[in-house]
């Protein structure tokens, strides 16, 4: 009589390679199975599997590295050699500006790329252990995956040798947990505590209202831009790109592993993102105007038509998105902080009678 094929009820989350995938074509996938962990290792159109049952796992660790740092020092040196180089080039050698544009094209994707890897988290090592092996999990090379899985692992593998059946069923396991927390008064309370210390920590948001009020500043200079184009120098104007630019990051850096809402976090990506492509069109602007004064007088006015459009629509989108995106921001940070005061508000006592 044959058997009963395995049911897996859910793959694990986790896909990150060994080097980035760079030098290393093997890629590893995590499935839970009834009674154990199906570890499957992948090269090219070959599969290796292996079995890890929940009762043989007697640890998980989890070790950071330095690895996503280096490489966004990396992307940075890339970024801003690719940038400077085609400034440089083209001011100092007379290079044709679809030379330029193409370099800061590639600075745009590196720098993409280097948002894309701080926005994946901290990289790290995971290693299981049994009695008698020890397994790398290299595809939990991000530390907030790599945590979340262990915590459920850890979960499952402790109801597995405490005799509780089917331990993968992630809802028996819960009203497992939570007859627990009821027979064992304040154990709910201090164990939602710890956790939410040890994940999350609160933000006020002074940072975040910061950014959004200087994109309020920003609108304002882009309406003056656009009614008188000589009202301020181009200096300025830069220098308060740079300003948002230095502010967006600082605001990105303090929002990881905050109680900030997702929609606070999503709109500071957004802005993040808006910056790069404004960046990206005042270079291009600036190759264009440097190419302009150079030809002098045998400037074609086509050329000189198009830095006017190009300036008025730079000026127009970020009216646009300045307006929006602070508007947004502003009101999704106060509806924040108007649930954290409630929260935290201590309930009225009883009246004495």
């Amino acid at each position: 009589m044959s058997k009963a094929p395995v049911v897996y009820k859910r793959k694990l989350p986790g896909k990150a390679k060994r080097g980035f995938g760079l030098l290393n074509a093997t890629g590893q996938r995590l499935w839970l199975g009834p009674d154990h962990l199906l570890v499957i290792n992948t090269l090219y159109f070959k599969e290796r599997y292996k079995r890890f049952y929940f009762t043989d796992i007697q640890a998980l660790t989890i070790t950071r590295t330095t690895a996503g740092m280096i490489l966004n020092v990396v992307f940075a040196i890339l970024a801003s050699l690719f940038g400077i180089w085609g400034a440089a080039a083209y001011f100092t050698l007379g290079w044709d500006p679809v030379a330029a544009i193409f370099l800061g094209i590639i600075a745009v994707c590196i720098l993409l790329g280097l948002a894309l890897n701080s926005l994946f988290g901290p990289t790290c090592r995971c290693f299981m252990y049994t009695p008698v092996h020890c397994e790398e999990l290299f595809c939990l090379g991000r530390l907030w995956t790599a945590r979340r899985v262990a915590r459920d692992l850890r979960a499952i593998a402790e109801a597995a040798q405490s005799g509780t059946p089917d331990p993968t069923d992630m809802d028996k396991l819960a009203n497992r947990q939570s007859s627990v927390q009821r027979q064992t008064p304040g154990l709910a309370a201090a164990t939602t505590a710890s956790r939410a210390a040890q994940e999350l920590r609160h933000d006020d948001g002074k940072i975040h209202s910061s950014l959004f009020y200087l994109l309020l500043v920003d609108a304002v200079m882009s309406v003056s831009l656009l009614l008188w184009p000589d009202f301020l120098p181009a200096p300025v104007s830069m220098g308060f790109v740079a300003l948002l630019i230095f502010v967006t990051v600082a605001a990105v850096i303090r929002q990881k592993r905050s109680d900030l809402p997702r929609n606070v976090r999503n709109v500071t990506w957004t802005i993040f993102a808006y910056l790069c492509l404004l960046v990206f069109f005042m270079y291009i602007f600036t190759v264009l105007s440097e190419f302009g004064r150079t030809l002098g007088e045998d400037e074609p006015p086509a050329l000189e038509g198009l830095q006017t459009i190009l300036v008025k629509v730079i000026n127009s989108i970020s009216l646009v998105f300045d307006l929006l995106l602070s508007f947004i921001g502003l009101r999704y940070l106060a509806d924040f902080r108007r649930r954290s005061a409630a929260y935290e508000e201590p309930a009225a006592a009883p009246p004495e009678e």
